[in-house]
């Protein structure tokens, strides 16, 4: 993951901030830093008219607050994205288009290349030869499975004191991306457990019980039993899943707690505790070894 990361501003995005000074840009997160998918959150306090012409990325999007969105030209003219909790617009690059709004709305856009759909195809679901292509009607459509997963997605992207790293930016790329092939792709329904590796909502599981216990000693039969698979079958399938070992993510998760933690005033020994490290000497080694500094280093320039 990382080789379809954006170098500079994807050109829908260029488009709507150059063309449309009634769209005011509220946050980009993720260009220039190796994330695949970045993210952007819009507003149009008097609403909005925005055509964007043909873009070869793809973007997933949907209304975070305010008035609806309106599709006004094309075989999908007429269809509506309120703020609902599951609603969702995909739409692949390649293709022009006319949205528009009457009133103060917020959006959250996100963008990603084909190549990165098409390199989870040949790693997750065994497609090699490509041939699998996003779903072209998935305008103003409804998942509340991927919403959950875009709106957690969204929420790290966008903390300021507590940057996600580049492993959970890419842990997210690839739930993502593995919930479009499964559910909004040409050819659905993949037995990914037959491809040993762990699907969307495994995966999802095990974060969301790594973030909820990072203070705890937490041991392989806990991660394998929150995705509901024996030790063995769960450690091989998140490392395929992933690209790294529950061990190293969990630590990694602890450090990014810790980076947080070292900004304020809760003594070295403490957050080594808080972050589930068994004594300030094993989390400084940890610290050292994956991030070549020490905590109180960090903790200096913090303050200068």
């Amino acid at each position: 993951m990382g080789q379809h990361a954006f170098a500079e501003m994807p050109g829908q995005a260029v488009r709507l901030e150059n063309v449309y000074p009634e769209i005011v840009n509220e946050g980009l997160c993720g260009i220039g830093q190796g994330w695949d998918i970045p993210v952007t959150v819009w507003r149009a306090r008097r609403g909005f008219d925005a055509y964007y012409p043909d873009n070869a990325h793809n973007t997933l999007s949907f209304v975070i607050g305010g008035a609806s969105v309106e599709r006004l030209d094309g075989r999908f003219a007429g269809r509506r994205g309120y703020a609902d909790r599951d609603s969702f617009m995909l739409y692949a690059g390649g293709g022009s288009r006319r949205y528009a709004s009457r009133g103060d709305v917020r959006l959250c856009q996100m963008y990603f290349q084909p190549a990165l759909i098409q390199e989870i195809a040949a790693m997750e679901c065994n497609r090699p030869d490509g041939g699998l292509e996003l779903r072209d009607d998935r305008i103003f459509a409804r998942d509340l499975a991927l919403r959950c997963l875009l709106d957690k997605y969204v929420s790290r992207a966008v903390d300021a004191a507590s940057p996600p790293s580049l492993l959970e930016v890419d842990a997210y790329a690839l739930l993502i991306g593995m919930h479009l092939l499964c559910h909004h792709s040409n050819r659905g329904g993949f037995d990914l457990a037959a491809k040993g590796v762990l699907s969307p909502r495994r995966l999802a599981a095990v974060f969301e019980y790594i973030e909820a216990h990072l203070a705890d000693d937490v041991s392989l039969a806990d991660l394998s039993h929150a995705a509901n698979l024996s030790p063995h079958h769960f450690c091989a399938a998140f490392r395929r899943s992933t690209g790294t070992t529950p061990h190293r993510c969990v630590t990694a998760r602890r450090l990014v707690r810790a980076k947080r933690l070292l900004a304020g005033p809760t003594s070295l020994a403490e957050i080594a505790l808080d972050c589930g490290f068994g004594s300030q000497q094993h989390f400084t080694a940890a610290f050292r070894r994956t991030l070549g500094t020490t905590p109180g280093a960090v903790r200096a320039s913090m303050r200068r």
